[in-house]
């Protein structure tokens, strides 16, 4: 449990300095897709070499 809250916690303020600092919410957008993808792709390189 403590370590999802932190883990959120985390990702949260990531994904939100972007728009604290540009104001602006596609730039919070890009930043969060970007982040999925390479989440996204990181996992399918991994799943492919076992």
């Amino acid at each position: 449990m403590v370590q999802a809250v932190i883990g959120i916690g985390i990702a949260r303020i990531v994904l939100l300095y972007p728009y604290l600092k540009t104001k602006n919410i596609w730039t919070s957008f890009i930043v969060h897709v970007m982040n999925d993808w390479t989440l996204f792709g990181l996992a399918f390189i991994s799943s492919m070499h076992h």
